[in-house]
């Protein structure tokens, strides 16, 4: 092996450091949420694989460990799948908040991964998958290639995700794929490398991208509706010095008073009281494509926009009356009251 072995064990030593540093470091309420327990098992897997690969190099120091090697590299294939299979499941929620969502549609294409992690046993046995040798490590087999293939799509099934997001309802702020998975596509192009195995490190890396991304969402995104919150509000109103306080002010009334530092802009503010949930998909089907949405309380929504012509204001509006109007009809068992209020700048309409 050479000097492949310490370098492996190096990187990967690393990569679990930097995984254990981020899971400390982090904000424990946000590791609670749906959303940040998918992130923490990504770095659990992240620190599995790495021990993994760490132990299975080890081996290979010690005469007739090849089957303990075999069984560490064995467990950190199971680890790569975790790691991936964890990443589509944390982008689907981050974009569609729904775990209905999540049941519906991932167990025919989980189905795949489950037939290759009983190869993975069975290749401790028969060696279908790879053999582990003292000299390369490793030598896969076409069907280990297969699994490789499999790995990557579920890589890139994510930015397809996000694409589709942005399609049907426009821009995604603040949450960054292309770090992650540009990232992951340069840690699979080094697997025929061998003797020196990255894998490990440049995907942790690609998780710290991804958490700094994450900390803007935690800070101006409602954890439940995907909806921005009060926080972004004040940062979209507030972020010159003399702005500040007129927009703490304004946020008593919910719509921030037009400043120097602010565009003017138009706003209909929905009272939804009654299914949070309902509510929100109401809106998101409703109001355009990039709509800007704040939810400033449990049943209050201010959507911002730069139209400021009343007739397309009271438009939307009626748009999103027609949805609660056809959701009681076919809930009445979970009606939704409704009133709104259309404001234009400082004055309220």
């Amino acid at each position: 092996m050479g000097r492949a072995a310490p370098i492996t064990i190096n990187f990967h030593l690393v990569a679990f450091l930097l995984m254990a540093g981020l899971l400390i470091l982090s904000d424990r309420t946000k590791r609670a949420t749906l959303e940040g327990r998918f992130f923490s098992l990504m770095c659990l897997s992240t620190m599995a694989g790495s021990l993994c690969v760490v132990a299975g190099y080890a081996c290979l120091y010690l005469p007739g460990r090849t089957f303990q090697a075999a069984l560490f590299w064995t467990l950190q294939e199971l680890s790569a799948f975790a790691l991936l299979i964890f990443w589509m499941l944390f982008t689907d929620f981050r974009l569609y908040r729904s775990p209905d969502h999540l049941k519906r549609n991932y167990p025919l294409l989980l189905a795949p991964a489950a037939v290759f992690l009983i190869l993975l046993l069975i290749n401790l046995l028969w060696g279908n998958l790879f053999h582990v040798t003292a000299e390369d490590f490793f030598t896969g087999t076409w069907l280990y290639w297969g699994m490789k293939l499999l790995q990557l799509i579920y890589l890139l099934f994510p930015a397809g995700m996000v694409l589709r997001f942005r399609l049907m309802h426009g821009r995604l702020r603040f949450f960054r794929v292309a770090a992650f998975t540009v990232l992951g596509l340069l840690s699979f192009a080094t697997l025929p490398l061998h003797r020196v195995f990255f894998f490990y490190l440049i995907f942790s890396l690609g998780i710290v991208l991804l958490y700094f991304s994450m900390m803007n969402i935690w800070r101006y995104v409602d954890n439940e509706t995907g909806f921005y919150n009060l926080a972004y509000l004040r940062q979209l109103y507030g972020e010159q010095e003399d702005a500040v306080s007129q927009t703490d002010a304004a946020l008593q009334d919910d719509m921030p008073a037009h400043s120097d530092n602010a565009p003017a802009r138009g706003g209909i503010l929905f009272l939804m009281d009654g299914d949070v949930a309902a509510a929100v998909k109401i809106l998101k089907t409703e109001l355009p494509k990039d709509s800007e949405v704040v939810r400033t309380d449990t049943h209050r929504f201010l959507f911002l926009t730069n139209k400021t012509r009343l007739d397309q204001l009271r438009g939307l509006t009626r748009l999103v009356e027609q949805g609660v109007t056809e959701h009681n009809l076919d809930h009445p068992d979970t009606p939704i009251s409704f009133r709104s209020e259309i404001r234009v700048g400082e004055k309220h309409q």
